[in-house]
């Protein structure tokens, strides 16, 4: 369905993030049998997003729909370098009110796409920035636009989930603090997830083009 996050990008950018314990995270899974960590990132994206528009009056009647990049790289291929990442879509079941039984019905989905079940691992995305030309992502960048404006609409958002160190990492003596990712954007995707844990913590964070998110602080709430 459309939704007042499936319009044309403007230049402005907006970014927030929520750290919150990753046991909270893993406790809420065992609220329904076989849900993993990545389902309960995604039950809680949709709820946020279904609170948002319903506030706004601008909730759909049918579930929102959201992209979630997956490896499909097996572990001979793994261990001999390169990458595979493939993408599936996934309804957020937004159209369903209590949010244990949308955990269950994402959980119902994922299932059956095995890939999504660890999301996608670190060093995948680390091999597809270091490998891919800065050419050919500025030709991809440049292209995707025309292809989604002449084209219905195909997903609401995107969630990706990159699993990070569960210990603290430094460099030259310097502690990392917390992890962030700002997926770019795209015309009929100005709002994105990057979610994933580091020592301890689990990241929420979002990317939005500030025309279609005027209101980022409510969105975080």
């Amino acid at each position: 369905p459309d939704t007042l996050f499936n319009l044309p990008l403007s230049a402005h950018r907006t970014f927030d993030f929520i750290l919150c314990p990753l046991d909270e995270v893993k406790g809420v899974r065992h609220l329904v049998e076989g849900a993993t960590v990545n389902d309960v990132c995604l039950a809680m994206v949709a709820q946020g997003m279904r609170r948002y528009l319903a506030a706004k009056r601008a909730l759909p009647e049918d579930s929102l729909i959201t992209v979630v990049p997956v490896s499909t790289r097996t572990p001979d291929q793994a261990a001999g370098g390169g990458n595979q990442i493939s993408i599936t879509l996934v309804p957020l079941f937004t159209n369903i009110d209590d949010p244990i039984e949308r955990l269950a019905a994402i959980t119902a989905e994922t299932r059956k796409k095995k890939a999504m079940q660890e999301g996608v691992v670190m060093n995948v995305m680390l091999d597809l920035v270091r490998d891919l030309p800065g050419a050919l992502v500025g030709a991809v960048t440049r292209a995707l636009p025309l292809i989604v404006t002449r084209a219905p609409t195909f997903c609401n958002t995107m969630v990706t989930n990159v699993p990070g160190p569960t210990a603290p990492i430094y460099f030259l003596g310097a502690k990392a603090v917390s992890m962030f990712g700002s997926p770019p954007l795209m015309d009929g995707g100005t709002l994105l997830h990057c979610v994933g844990s580091y020592n301890g913590d689990f990241i929420f964070s979002f990317t939005a083009c500030r025309d279609a998110l005027k209101d980022p602080d409510f969105y975080r709430e």
